[in-house]
Order: structure tokens, then C-alpha cells, then sequence
């Protein structure tokens, strides 16, 4: 098989997977959803300076909102099947081309606050990421990732719902707060 036929095949084979993570529809109303399966590494330090290697596996969902000719202001959570871990707002700039981005984001809360800081690359049809953060409970516990990686795809709620794949996963964007999306909301569209 030519080197060409066998990247399109290994392209469609990853998207297919990719598309069998099932996902429920989100009340939010992006512009459009990036959905990553990542793999975050790092150390959680606890009162009393205990360290622990940290492993974890989940979801990265990003909702994007348009804000400018390459920017986008956007809202993130990382989870697994089970429940969000944490959650971020913030803002991903783009190249022109639309192949690589910077995403930068954070959400302090008196519970809990959290962080994000990487890049995006889009390279025939899946996005990467690759990326730093953490979480901390603002009282005796921070978690940190040194590398979050992972692949995903641009979610298109069309061919979700014809595939019959929404439904078992933990629904997306459920933390988020209504009134802090709605300061978002007329923040991104005041400009």
C-alpha cells in the first residue's frame, strides 16, 4: 500500500475511534466543541509536604465561543466517565490557517481553582494538545500536571446524533455556571 493511501486509511481508522468516545449533547451554545482524550502527568502535594506521582485519564471538552478574527474565548472541563475534575474559562488564539493555536485559561473559586496553559496543533484532521496544569482546593492540596497530551476531534453534533452516539458518557459542560456564562457571553459579545 502507497505511503499516501495508508495515511488517509490511518486517518479514518483514528477519526472512527476518536467518534466512538459517546458524548450527550451540552444546553451550551458553542461555536464549536473540541473534544480531547488525554493523558495528564504530574504530582499531587498534600498538607504536610506528601508528594504522589499522579496519572490521570479523561476528557478535555473545550467550548469555543468566536471573539475575534483568530481568537476565541472559551470554557473547559476535564473529566472522566464518572464526574468533572475541574473546570476552566479562558482564550485559544489561533494561526490564520487555523493549525495551531495557544489555549490559556484559569477559574478561581473559594473551593476550588484551577489552570491551563498550552498549545493545539491540527494535523490531517485530529487535534493535539499538549499542555501544563493543575487544580488546588485553596487549603492543603494542589495538583499538579506537568504534561497533559492527547488527541481529539471537532465534535459536529450532527453526525453524533445520526450515529447514535450520545448517551453514555458524563454529560459535558455540566458544571458551568449560568450566570458566569452569561458575563461571558456579554463579555465576548460586547467586543
Amino acid at each position: 500500500m502507497k505511503r499516501g493511501k495508508m495515511a488517509v486509511l490511518i486517518g479514518v481508522v483514528l477519526g472512527l475511534v476518536l467518534f466512538s468516545f459517546p458524548v450527550r449533547g451540552q444546553d451550551l451554545e458553542c461555536d464549536y466543541v473540541l473534544s480531547f482524550a488525554v493523558s495528564a502527568k504530574g504530582i499531587d502535594v498534600e498538607d504536610g509536604y506528601d508528594l504522589w506521582g499522579v496519572l490521570d485519564h479523561g476528557y478535555l471538552d473545550i467550548c469555543g465561543l468566536f471573539n475575534g478574527a483568530t481568537t476565541d474565548a472559551i470554557y473547559a472541563e476535564f473529566s472522566d466517565d464518572f464526574d468533572v475534575y475541574w473546570d476552566i474559562y479562558g482564550t485559544v488564539i489561533w494561526n490564520p490557517a487555523g493549525t495551531r493555536a495557544y489555549i490559556q485559561g484559569s477559574d478561581i473559586k473559594e473551593e476550588m481553582s484551577s489552570y491551563l496553559d498550552g498549545t493545539i496543533r491540527w494535523s490531517r484532521g485530529l487535534y493535539r494538545i499538549s499542555a501544563a496544569g493543575g487544580v488546588n482546593d485553596g487549603y492543603s492540596f494542589i495538583l499538579r500536571y506537568n504534561s497533559i497530551l492527547g488527541y481529539g476531534s471537532l465534535d459536529l453534533s450532527e453526525v453524533l446524533k445520526a450515529s447514535e452516539l450520545e448517551g453514555s458518557r458524563t454529560p459535558r459542560f455540566q458544571k458551568l455556571d449560568q450566570a458566569k456564562l452569561k458575563k461571558w457571553k456579554e463579555r465576548v459579545s460586547s467586543k
